[in-house]
């Protein structure tokens, strides 16, 4: 009797350890991208300055300019495949503007995490 309650004390230990391994691992990440509009992006990603800045592309343009951009936040919060479409007026970019407006860094939300 002695000898099967030792089993049971060591079995029971084993699926402990097993079950704290499991609780403590991290959630996959999803290798798809997710498609979110300007609305819903806070939801899986917050500016870690606080709000996007624009700026680095609006320098030298006319306010009578607009365009629609998409861009990709990678798994480490960064800015990448920036596009630019939908261009009205005389709106003018370069590399350094695409560079500039890439070095803003994103914070994962927590729904984010749980993807």
């Amino acid at each position: 009797m002695k000898h099967t309650l030792k089993q049971i004390s060591s079995l029971m230990l084993v699926i402990l350890i097993s079950g704290c391994s499991v609780l403590t691992q991290s959630i996959p990440n999803s290798s798809t991208p997710l498609r979110v509009n300007a609305t819903e992006v806070g939801k899986y990603w917050l500016v870690k300055n606080g709000t996007l800045d624009w700026s680095a592309l609006l320098q030298n343009n006319n306010h009578k300019s607009s365009f629609t951009a998409t861009f990709t936040i990678n798994t480490d919060g960064h800015i990448e495949h920036l596009h630019l479409k939908r261009i009205t007026g005389e709106f003018k970019i370069d590399e350094q503007m695409y560079v500039d407006f890439s070095k803003q860094i994103f914070i994962a939300t927590r729904a984010n995490h749980r993807r």
